[in-house]
């Protein structure tokens, strides 16, 4: 569907998808570039908006109440006070709610096949179509919280970098010589060096 662009705010949980085109977020204040393949979590009551849009821009939204996961949940407004409290315990320690309203990636496509396989499941009114949502929904929720745990470790290694950078700049330092400090590969650490700064090493 075409997002009306103006602030609103929903008494549920959204789950967005981008199918085509590319759009100007904002939730809480905070702005990001989102475009086709990049999906996000939106709290309860959390406000954001749309500008800027694509005349293709196309998403696939994802609205839900928490006790729709589990009766437990209800009065649930956050990522993480519904993963942190969902009955069956995941093999994490704890969830920040630093999830919601950052931009994920579809790298693989897992995501729009997740969010594809719900739609259908709900338009073809099929017995059991309920169980077999809140099962996809539980995995797509764990979806983000792999996404947030790759997203820290992909910061703390940035950091490393800046700090090998400050420490050593006198010495010329190459981004061979971090990557192998670090155990990563070369590739990756000027993937995410580039992601994070905007520039090349």
């Amino acid at each position: 569907s075409r997002e009306d662009s103006k602030p609103h705010r929903h008494e549920f949980f959204e789950i967005a998808y981008v199918v085509s085109g590319s759009s100007e977020h904002t939730i809480d204040g905070h702005t990001a570039i989102i475009s086709k393949g990049d999906y996000f979590f939106v709290n309860l009551k959390a406000v954001h908006s749309y500008a800027g849009l694509s005349p293709d821009f196309e998403i696939i939204n994802c609205l839900f109440v928490p006790e729709f996961i589990d009766r437990t949940l209800e009065g649930a407004h956050s990522f993480s006070e519904i993963m942190n409290n969902y009955p069956a315990r995941f093999e994490y320690s704890a969830f920040s709610d630093s999830v919601a309203g950052r931009v994920f990636r579809d790298g693989d496509g897992f995501i729009y096949t997740l969010l594809s396989k719900m739609l259908e499941e709900f338009s073809e009114k099929k017995k059991g179509r309920l169980d077999v949502m809140r099962s996809l929904l539980v995995t797509l929720l764990i979806c983000f919280a792999r996404g947030e745990e790759e997203t820290a470790e992909d910061e703390s290694r940035i950091n490393a970098i800046k700090e090998y950078i400050a420490e050593n700049y006198m010495e010329e330092p190459t981004l061979s010589e971090i990557a192998k400090r670090l155990g990563i590969s070369l590739t990756y650490a000027s993937l995410i060096f580039k992601k994070a700064t905007a520039k090349s090493f």
